[in-house]
């Protein structure tokens, strides 16, 4: 467990140095009130609304998802509005975007509410300030002097009133296409599932495009085990599990606030010195219900040359790149072992899981 936990915080730390180390490509500046942000602390800023909005933001990309929401806005009184490409951003996203900075700039967490004095401190990385247009003085014509004509009596001609010009014909409806989220995503997460008489902690990654994908999950008994028996002695024993299962993974239903998956691969259970693999099916899906929660179920099953069964359902909570969950957990798991022994493993309860969404 700690050596997992060391592990799982030294991917999120690599991740987090190699995102600051971006700053290519051309941010537009960002307004806090009258306060001009620009560079990679407008990057930053922008990169937080995007994840808000579920968008991916990188310097030098297009900014077309920048449409205003529509979504309300969470209330957030006290917060000033935040402008971002002549968009402007309220309540708990600004919210957001001015924590982002505050945090940068080594002032601690920004509350609503609070005071922004430190925000007229000249920040350490410069502001990219457009120059502006050179002004061009084009020369002044020589006018020649008029001449002098002789008066004409003028010729008055009557002419009919020109036809009525119709009516312009209305503007066609402009229609914006929204633009398509982004829906590829890496997981890595870890579960952990227990009883008064077993308990059970597994590690999972997950590789996801807009259809295709892939996960590889692991478990292993670190507290009971199952009861074995042999058919022609009576003799009884217990046995710990290490499970492990890989799958190819393809969504036919797919979008922003979630999706359903058809699985197939391979599963295999070791037991001392046996070790039994086959095919493995499933399904699984989430949702996301209302702002940060969801709902999510899965389920396998393995046939031959063993039985298993492993179904659970629970809801989660999605906070920034780390989602929370919590449910229920059923797996039922038969096999032979050594010299004709089998051993059969059933167990169920509540399991808790954390997961890193990149």
């Amino acid at each position: 467990m700690r050596r997992t936990t060391l592990w799982l915080a030294a991917v999120a730390a690599i991740l987090l140095v190699a995102g600051e180390a971006r700053a290519e490509g051309v941010v537009p500046p960002v307004m806090v009130g009258p306060v001009v942000i620009g560079g990679f602390e407008a990057e930053k800023m922008i990169h937080v609304l995007a994840r808000h909005r579920d968008h991916h933001y990188r310097a030098g990309e297009s900014l077309e998802w920048l449409v205003p929401s529509a979504i309300p806005p969470t209330p957030a009184p006290g917060v000033p509005p935040v402008v971002v490409n002549g968009v402007v951003i309220v309540g708990h996203e600004a919210e957001e975007m001015i924590n982002k900075l505050s945090r940068m700039r080594h002032h601690g967490r920004y509350r609503a509410g609070r005071s922004l004095d430190w925000l007229g401190i000249p920040s350490a990385v410069p502001v990219l300030v457009p120059a502006p247009m050179p002004v061009v003085l084009a020369p002044v014509p020589v006018v020649p002097a008029p001449m002098v004509v002789a008066p004409v009596a003028p010729v008055v001609v009557m002419m009919p009133p020109p036809p009525p010009m119709p009516p312009a014909p209305p503007p066609a409806p402009v229609v914006r296409k929204e633009p398509e989220p982004r829906l590829g995503r890496t997981m890595i997460g870890m579960i952990a599932q227990g009883n008064t008489d077993h308990a059970s902690v597994g590690l999972g990654l997950t590789v996801e495009g807009r259809r295709w994908g892939f996960n590889l999950n692991g478990a292993g008994t670190v507290y009971g085990a199952g009861i074995g028996y042999n058919d022609t002695t009576g003799v009884t024993r217990r046995a710990r599990f290490k499970l492990i299962d890989a799958h190819l993974v393809f969504a036919p239903f797919t979008g922003a606030r979630g999706r359903v998956r058809v699985e197939a691969g391979a599963a295999a259970a070791l037991a001392d010195q046996a070790f039994m693999i086959g095919p493995d099916f499933g399904v699984s899906g989430d949702i996301r219900i209302v702002g940060p929660l969801g709902l999510l179920a899965s389920a396998h099953g393995t046939f031959s040359p063993f039985s298993r069964y492993d179904v659970f359902g629970g809801v989660f909570a999605k906070l920034w790149v780390l989602r929370v969950e919590g449910g229920w957990r059923q797996m039922w798991l038969e096999g032979d072992l050594e010299n004709g022994q089998k051993v059969c493993d059933r167990w169920s309860g509540p399991y808790l899981g954390a997961t890193l969404i990149f």
